[in-house]
């Protein structure tokens, strides 16, 4: 039951945010890898590809996600699990109260994007989302961050959907041509410690190329 909730949750969060942006771009993802002339390729779903340069021990711990991103998950804690959005690059699971997402737009600065537009869409559109307005949402925290030399901004928010009580950290990363969110959120009623280092985990899992 409460999978089928948050998945309900997460379509409506994004796909507005996707609408918001007005913006039909998304980032390829990996279909699947081959050989061409004996060497390693990775095919991507917009149709291009590139050698695999992966060392072989890295690529036994880790999944490219696309051609920027990695999950390299050294203690095999996340369970991936299907997604159905375009800009979805992967939803993870860690157990059955907290869950990841990451989310992957080719649009960024020169755009026009900053993280003060990011960050009002979200909380926007996680009250449209719940049928809701803005102050139906419960901001926690607001912090600049960095990963991985990008400048990032993370929010961390609460809210109830359907009687079901959420909580999401979400880091926000954006360069010239990028946006990426890093998502953890769990079925929770109070913030608490274990949802801090849960998504440090899950953001050092990451690899940002």
């Amino acid at each position: 039951m409460s999978k089928v909730i948050v998945m309900k949750l997460l379509k409506l969060f994004f796909t507005a945010y996707l609408i918001l942006l007005a913006s039909p771009i998304s980032s390829a993802e990996v279909l699947g890898r081959t050989l061409i002339d004996g060497k390693k390729v990775i095919l991507f779903s917009d149709n291009t590809w590139k050698y695999d340069d992966t060392l072989e021990n890295h690529t036994e711990i880790c999944v490219k996600l696309s051609m920027r991103v990695d999950f390299c998950d050294k203690l095999k804690k996340w369970r991936r699990t299907s997604h159905s959005e375009p800009n979805h690059i992967a939803n993870y699971m860690f157990d059955d109260r907290n869950l990841g997402l990451i989310i992957e737009e080719d649009i960024g600065t020169a755009d026009g994007l900053n993280f003060t537009f990011l960050r009002n869409s979200v909380i926007t559109n996680a009250a449209d989302a719940i049928d809701g307005i803005k102050g139906d949402i419960t901001v926690i925290s607001v912090k600049d961050v960095e990963l991985q030399g990008l400048a990032g901004n993370n929010v961390v928010y609460q809210l109830e959907f359907n009687g079901a009580p959420l909580i999401f950290m979400n880091t926000i990363l954006l360069d010239t041509n990028t946006t990426l969110q890093l998502v953890t959120y769990s079925f929770a009623k109070t913030f608490e410690a274990f949802q801090v280092e849960l998504h440090k985990k899950f953001l050092d899992a990451i690899e940002i190329h």
